[in-house]
């Protein structure tokens, strides 16, 4: 086998593979962003879809210190929330719960997490706040039951998330 034959066979480092995702997901994001804006929402949600996919690679790769937490669990959340939003604007609000749910449970679930580092605390700690507002908006805004919004306000006081209990 010749030198540069053998090249094609190598796995590309995590750094590389782990830049990669990140743009993609950049770009992913940015053409679901446009096709949101024009109304598009099956394409929009495609995009999200893939975005959605490589951030929680990143998330992981973040989790083994490969990737840094911050710009991790940030995409990871920008995701569940352009999923989350697309699922809203076609009318479908079980997935859009899930999706906001799920960003807001993750980055609390991390935080509970005995052996997560102290930069991967740090990043979902950042972004409680976020997440919990755009939780309990989506609830606020689908009537949940006020016990339902109490307990995102909770876990999020646990973690301490500046839990406000007024509707966004």
């Amino acid at each position: 086998m010749t030198p540069h034959a053998g090249r094609a066979f190598k796995e590309p480092s995590s750094k590389t593979s782990a830049l990669n995702d990140a743009n993609r997901w950049r770009a992913d994001t940015g053409k679901g962003n446009d096709a949101f804006s024009e109304g598009d929402y099956e394409t929009a949600g495609a995009f999200f879809s893939e975005a959605l996919h490589r951030s929680r690679r990143l998330f992981i790769r973040a989790a083994a210190e490969q990737f840094p937490p911050c710009r991790a669990v940030r995409m990871l959340v920008v995701s569940q929330h352009n999923m989350a939003e697309n699922f809203m604007r076609r009318g479908m609000l079980e997935e859009a719960h899930t999706h906001y749910l799920l960003a807001f449970s993750t980055l609390c679930d991390w935080l509970e997490a005995p052996n997560a580092s102290e930069q991967m605390r740090r990043a979902c700690a950042e972004n409680v706040p976020d997440a919990m507002n755009a939780v309990v908006a989506y609830m606020h805004r689908t009537r949940a039951e006020p016990q339902q919004i109490t307990a995102v306000y909770a876990r999020a006081a646990r973690h301490g998330g500046q839990a406000s209990p007024h509707p966004a």
